[in-house]
């Protein structure tokens, strides 16, 4: 049996940075993923990552035919209700791995075996609460739990699945959702948050996690930036240097642009910096100055670009109009599973 494979249906325009999201894959040499799209950009696709070229219709007929009732998919955007269903609409193509994820492509892996091997290997049903990144034990009773009925709402994925609305079906962001129903179901379930997961609050890199005896998203107060260097990916405060770092198991970008910069010249001993609205390529280690300048030419830009497309985002997507109530519990207009 392989390890892990994780599942990612994408339709339209890949960030800039995708290639970074490869090169990051292909150092995971035991985990594998599979990437359903229409996109039909040259990229240089390592040999864990398989590339399916499929039409948004044609992923919203497979999934359909799994279903006895009809499904409501109009954009690629209500794919993340439907994330926690894949190990059972997919299941033909992934049985031959022992737990099967879904993960977003705005991320950065690090050292993925030094994360996950032990956890994998002590058998959890269910790893994580956040629908960037969530892994699941491949079985075909795990593959169902889905379905099962919440002890409070009835038949969640029902209602998420019929409705345009989105429901953050696939992660902890209301009070009830996949994750809940696992803890309902007795599932073994890892929650210990290793990801630097970038809160959508600030136009600075702070972190922003789950923590477990809350069960709320608590964000750091931090300013970081992020060094991904050959297969391990670190964040470390502005203030100090590189090899302060903490590790981590991937950061999340949370969909955020970034330009590179042209003046940096990658060679394989490069360190790749990510800081607000900017990427570095540099060879060694990134000095206190050096990291001041690079904060100057980042930030003043990073806060306008970021602001206008946040106004941008509200203003034309409805489906980023936030709400503050349950969708489980009255109908609503729109709601946003951005954290």
């Amino acid at each position: 049996m392989k390890k892990c494979v994780f599942i990612i249906p994408y339709f339209g325009q890949f960030k800039n940075y995708f290639s970074i999201f490869l090169e990051s894959c292909a150092y995971n040499k035991d985990f594998n993923w599979i990437v359903f799209t229409d996109n039909e950009d040259s990229f240089d696709w390592p040999s864990n990552v398989k590339k399916i070229q499929m039409t948004f219709e044609e992923i919203k007929s497979k999934i359909q035919d799994k279903f006895d009732f009809k499904i409501s998919l109009d954009a690629p955007y209500k794919l993340c209700d439907y994330k926690p269903a894949y190990g059972y609409v997919f299941e033909e193509m992934i049985k031959e791995y022992d737990y099967w994820g879904y993960c977003d492509c705005d991320l950065v892996f690090g050292s993925m075996d030094d994360f996950l091997s032990g956890v994998l290997e002590a058998g959890y049903d269910k790893l994580f609460a956040g629908g960037h990144c969530t892994i699941y034990k491949n079985t075909c009773e795990n593959n169902r739990r889905f379905m099962t009925a919440s002890s409070q709402y009835g038949k969640l994925y029902r209602q998420a699945f019929t409705s345009e609305r989105i429901f953050a079906f696939d992660e902890m962001c209301y009070g009830v959702n996949v994750h809940t129903l696992f803890l309902e179901n007795a599932a073994r379930v890892w929650t210990t948050d290793f990801a630097f997961n970038i809160s959508t609050e600030s136009y600075m890199f702070r972190r922003k996690y789950f923590n477990e005896e809350s069960n709320t998203w608590i964000e750091e107060p931090t300013n970081s930036y992020i060094v991904f260097d050959r297969g391990h990916l670190y964040a470390s405060s502005m203030n100090k240097k590189w090899k302060s770092g903490k590790e981590y198991l991937y950061a999340h970008f949370q969909g955020r642009m970034f330009s590179i910069d042209d003046n940096t010249k990658k060679n394989p001993d490069a360190k790749i910096v990510f800081m607000p609205g900017k990427i570095f390529y540099y060879n060694g280690y990134p000095s206190f100055l050096t990291l001041l300048v690079w904060n100057v030419k980042c930030v003043s830009f990073s806060r306008l670009k970021e602001y206008c497309r946040k106004v941008k985002r509200h203003l034309f997507n409805p489906q980023f109009i936030p709400v503050d109530h349950n969708p489980y519990e009255e109908k609503a207009v729109g709601i946003s599973a951005i954290k």
